[in-house]
């Protein structure tokens, strides 16, 4: 869920393409950020089962950043574009304070404020570029999810049957993207899944887990000892005592 308030005054416009304004922010896009103000709740966040992946709504795409691939979702149901925060600043991407506040949550309601976007990203397929506006996220799910302003903006045809989307490019040539494969995605559950259990009374559980598995330590681990195995023993009890 996710709902939208501004902090500071807002122009109004509107436009077909990326570029103009302040650092390039689409000026169509930025007044559908303001007018999202919970008139149609929205799904900003969907995180999915991996159980889930034949679901019709569930579409997911490989794209290009920077040269590298990023997993995005295709969401339909969120108003708003986002990013992963991790990897925006691994590619050390400019960012830009909003005029406005988006709160969203995460499947068992904790809210976090995001007030920072990227904004003319790069995103490519087939050497074709189709840039965004993307939120940073603090969710690590999906390298980037695609809302409804990235889809408007490019003139998106969501097939939810065959799980295709039909991107309209400058040219007006239409590039098809289907759905990727979901098996190295994380095994969660949407949202909107989460929540109607909990309310059927279903417990939840908030875990951090680490492994506990300790290697065990032997002379070839340990640097310069490993070179000389014919003088120290096979076991390493600990720091040899000190003579008196």
């Amino acid at each position: 869920m996710q709902s939208a308030r501004p902090s500071g005054a807002t122009t109004r416009g509107r436009s077909s393409h990326f570029g103009g304004g302040r650092g390039g922010v689409q000026r169509g896009a930025s007044d559908a950020y303001v007018r999202s103000d919970a008139r149609v709740p929205a799904r900003a966040y969907a995180i999915r089962a991996r159980e889930e992946a034949s679901s019709p709504d569930v579409i997911t795409g490989i794209f290009s950043l920077f040269d590298i691939n990023v997993t995005a979702l295709i969401d339909p149901g969120s108003t708003h574009s986002y990013i992963c925060e991790a990897l925006a600043s691994s590619k050390t991407l400019p960012v830009e304070s909003t005029e406005f506040i988006i709160r969203v949550s995460n499947p068992l309601g904790r809210w976090v404020s995001v007030d920072k976007v990227c904004t003319n990203c790069p995103l490519k397929i087939r050497d074709m570029c189709f840039p965004a506006n993307l939120m940073l996220l603090p969710f690590n799910e999906f390298d980037i999810i695609l809302g409804m302003d990235w889809l408007t903006v490019h003139d998106t045809v969501v097939n939810c049957r065959r799980k295709t989307i039909d991107l309209r490019y400058q040219n007006n040539e239409i590039i098809r993207v289907e759905s990727a494969d979901l098996k190295g995605l994380p095994a969660v559950i949407s949202s909107m899944l989460a929540q109607k259990y909990l309310r059927k009374g279903c417990e939840a559980y908030l875990a951090y887990v680490i492994d506990s598995k300790i290697a065990e330590k032997n002379i070839e681990s340990v640097p310069v000892v490993s070179e000389y195995s014919d003088v120290f023993p096979e076991e390493l009890p600990g720091l040899p005592l000190f003579g008196r």
